[in-house]
């Protein structure tokens, strides 16, 4: 059983035919009812009742669409999350300011931090040796109403 035979089923389930299925799964037919028929041969169950006018569960059928319902559901939540948080720091984010800058700067950087990275928690750090700073490297937008600092400007001095 795999999550692909699940979809096919639950799909085939909820239209009530495999050749509405197929349509909406862009499947030919005939590989769909393989993939359905492999998973009724593994699970010793036959799942739907054929008919002319389509198909219905069978009380198997309706076990393993409730199972297959909630795999799929926790299967598209955890890509959802997976996805959302893929570059987004996570976990302590050590922030390194110079002195000269910090007190300055550092309220009003972290609280835009931790708005804009709920997930990761700011630690102000100091330079390791004079101009380095230890671990990966995060850039925070400017905040607005305090100065811009680079090398090319100085910071006004309090």
């Amino acid at each position: 059983m795999n999550l692909k035979q699940l979809e096919y089923f639950v799909q085939v389930a909820e239209l009530g035919s495999f050749s509405k299925a197929a349509v909406v799964l862009d499947i030919a037919q005939p590989a769909l009812s393989r993939q359905v028929r492999s998973l009724e041969t593994e699970l010793r169950q036959q799942l739907f009742l054929r008919n002319g006018r389509g198909v219905a569960l069978t009380d198997a059928g309706k076990r393993l669409f409730d199972h297959s319902v909630a795999v799929l559901q926790l299967m598209a939540h955890a890509r959802q999350d997976l996805g959302a948080s893929r570059d987004e720091p996570v976990g302590r984010v050590t922030i390194g300011l110079p002195p000269s800058m910090g007190r300055q700067l550092t309220l009003p950087l972290i609280d835009r931090f931790q708005k804009q990275f709920p997930a990761a928690r700011p630690s102000p750090g100091r330079p390791a040796r004079r101009g380095s700073f230890r671990g990966p490297r995060v850039r925070v937008p400017p905040v607005p109403g305090l100065p811009r600092c680079g090398r090319t400007s100085a910071c006004p001095r309090r």
